[in-house]
């Protein structure tokens, strides 16, 4: 018998109401999916570090409504106790509730529901550390403040997603999970922010899991059927706001693609303010967290940081399929300017050849200082795709610098006989003499491709391969 796959994207939904009313999570598929009687029988709990709930939000409301029905204030961090406190932990505290760390932030944990639902997974997001925005404020307002929050902390908040996915993987039977938008609350993430990541993080570990198991995808029937998004009624218009987020990257989620939560200018002012707020307490000190800081405000002037966002827009891969079309075009970019003004009279003159050669510097020097901050900035910089991907693009990053270099050797001693061969001979392996140098540019040639080579062999093909242990991968 023929099953049904599931769409990650109609899995996906947004209501309008509150996650603590038992009433809403029995209903709110009703009213969502016609001609189904489902009811939610998960949810999650935006928590503590404690778990032992708080005064206001989400936490405190499933808090007291898991005590309501148990009967007794406090009853709900008992029974939490019970579950994840080992025997010596409960007998340190003499029977009293522990005020220990039971979830890390960016972790997820599970206990029971009590009646209230049958599960309840607690995650402990991180606090917004960027500019203040007020809820009264628009959505257009609040995405302008998006790369004043530092990269770890929206990391952070993203991982509570993938924590949950995780957990959901290991229960099937789990089908119905209710979610707030953790971080809008307490810990003040603008509204936009905090469910742009909650989507994202949600449909791209769901993506991910895909991927890697596409049989726990194969029958729609089968464990997990849909993730609700609960949004608190409020004046604010954030269901509306919520509903164009969604309806954009289910777009993408229809793809089997994943998406992403800021735009490269944004996501580079986040390295920049996580460089900013937390090297000190990493250890970097002055003259590191400079040249940091110079490295990732130099990303911003580089055009092709943002052409990957013009021709992606939302969807990762395709991002990432930019980057290795970028990379094919400035490594092709000094071979055709060179067939051009060798072949073609029209782009033959100081013109067109000094122009070629300024976008070649100007390329060379973009993907210099890619490099040099793939490796100083390893330790908070997102994923890369995995390590054959990018060897294969430092092997083009070094043909692009041979090519580049070949081109300006033959602009400048062409009138000396230095035929193309032999330029590109200096261009790939080096092998010019000193005794061609006669001008300061000539000197800043020589040494420019030097540098460049050493850069290459000594930095990025030995230095770089061993730092790779010490990035992250998607695979």
């Amino acid at each position: 018998m023929n099953t049904e796959e599931k769409i990650i994207a109609d899995m996906l939904h947004i209501h309008l109401g509150d996650i603590s009313s038992k009433n809403e999570l029995d209903t709110c598929l009703e009213q969502l999916i016609s001609g189904q009687s489902l009811a939610i029988d998960t949810i999650v709990n935006a928590a503590n570090p404690t778990l032992m709930g708080s005064n206001q939000g989400v936490d405190c409301a499933i808090h007291k409504a898991v005590d309501e029905i148990l009967g007794y204030p406090g009853a709900f961090n008992e029974k939490i106790c019970s579950e994840l406190d080992s025997l010596s932990e409960k007998e340190a505290t003499n029977n009293r509730i522990s005020a220990r760390i039971r979830c890390p932030r960016g972790k997820a944990v599970m206990t029971k529901g009590y009646g209230f639902c049958d599960y309840i997974i607690h995650v402990v997001g991180s606090r917004y550390d960027g500019k203040d925005v007020s809820k009264s404020q628009s959505f257009k307002k609040q995405r302008r403040v998006f790369g004043t929050c530092s990269s770890s902390r929206i990391k952070t908040l993203e991982s509570c997603y993938y924590e949950i996915i995780n957990i959901v993987k290991k229960h099937p039977d789990i089908k119905n999970v209710a979610i707030p938008i953790v971080g809008s609350g307490e810990y003040k993430f603008p509204f936009e922010l905090a469910m742009r990541i909650a989507i994202a993080g949600v449909g791209n570990a769901l993506i991910d899991w895909k991927q890697k198991d596409p049989e726990a995808f194969s029958d729609k029937n089968e464990g997990l059927q849909n993730i609700v998004f609960f949004i608190f009624p409020n004046e604010y218009g954030e269901k509306e706001e919520a509903e164009r987020l969604l309806k954009k990257y289910k777009e993408v989620f229809q793809k089997k693609s994943q998406v992403v939560i800021s735009n490269s200018f944004q996501s580079q002012m986040q390295y920049i303010n996580e460089i900013k707020k937390y090297d000190y307490q990493r250890g970097y000190f002055f003259i590191a967290r400079s040249l940091r800081i110079l490295l990732a405000y130099s990303r911003l002037i580089f055009i092709w940081t943002y052409v990957k966002d013009l021709c992606g827009k939302n969807n990762w891969q395709i991002r990432r399929g930019a980057v290795e079309g970028i990379t094919m075009i400035k490594m092709l970019f000094p071979a055709m300017a060179w067939l051009l003004i060798r072949n073609c009279a029209v782009f033959q003159g100081s013109g067109p050849e000094k122009f070629f050669a300024g976008a070649i510097c100007f390329n060379l020097l973009d993907t210099v200082t890619y490099l040099i901050v793939l490796i100083v900035m390893a330790d908070i910089q997102n994923p890369s795709a995995n390590v054959i991907r990018s060897l294969i693009l430092l092997a083009f990053n070094y043909l692009e610098m041979a090519f580049g270099m070949a081109y300006l050797y033959y602009l400048q001693y062409r009138n000396e006989e230095m035929i193309y061969r032999e330029a590109l001979k200096i261009g790939l392996v080096g092998g010019e003499e000193m005794a061609m140098v006669n001008s300061i540019f000539e000197y800043i040639l020589f040494y420019a491709n030097t540098a460049l080579k050493f850069f290459f062999v000594t930095l990025v093909f030995g230095y770089l391969v061993g730092h790779m242990r010490q990035r992250k991968f998607k695979s």
